[in-house]
């Protein structure tokens, strides 16, 4: 709960967004940090292109986590279980609408554009799980949602200690926000990393690290 929260005043305070701005939030996923932006008066539309989110976002937690309690052998009796029981909140994981799209086609951004118009539209820890060339085609089919809204951009900066660690392939394409400095063997040997730094890559966009 506490880190949609915190991410959502991050964006305020480094966007200076007021209740006259109007977000969209791509890669919302469930629309957690959506719920936060909205609790702070910034209208917001949510959007994910994931399957799985579709799937599963009308439905709710507790079966999964009683499951995974009874695995773990945390009886029904147990202080830890109704501590995790007690945190749940009731309902479906979605609150908010989160529209099924990429944006990536003509007619998928006229479906966005139909919502309304955006000051700023902003992705949610996407960049990281694209390739460069990826990330590129996303950066300009956002534009093309509407010209005049800032695309921003919520990344995991570099770490050497995270982007050195083993990772199940494909792993995240780490970039600096700031710097050039060397980055790790390993990424600069796929054919598809062109750039170590994102503002490089991406130069009309604005990023804020997680």
């Amino acid at each position: 709960i506490n880190v949609p929260i915190g991410r959502a005043r991050r964006l305020v305070q480094e966007l200076s967004l007021t209740p006259s701005h109007n977000v969209l939030l791509v890669g919302a996923a469930f629309g957690w940090e959506a719920e936060a932006l909205i609790g702070l008066g910034i209208p917001v539309t949510c959007m994910d292109s994931s399957s799985w989110i579709h799937a599963v976002k009308g439905t709710g937690e507790a079966g999964e986590i009683e499951a995974a309690l009874d695995l773990a052998g945390v009886t029904s009796g147990h202080a830890l279980r109704q501590s995790f029981l007690g945190k749940l909140v009731a309902g479906p994981r979605a609150t908010e609408t989160i529209l099924e799209e990429d944006g990536l086609s003509r007619g998928s951004r006229q479906r966005i554009r139909n919502k309304g118009t955006f000051t700023h539209i902003v992705t949610s820890s996407v960049l990281p799980w694209l390739h460069d060339d990826e990330a590129v085609n996303l950066s300009d089919a956002l534009r093309q949602i509407n010209v005049a809204s800032q695309i921003v951009h919520y990344v995991q900066f570099y770490k050497d200690a995270a982007a050195a660690k083993p990772e199940p392939a494909p792993f995240l394409n780490w970039k600096r926000i700031v710097g050039t400095e060397p980055v790790v063997d390993r990424l600069t040997d796929q054919a598809w990393y062109t750039t170590n730094s994102w503002p490089t890559l991406l130069p009309n966009d604005t990023f804020i690290g997680v």
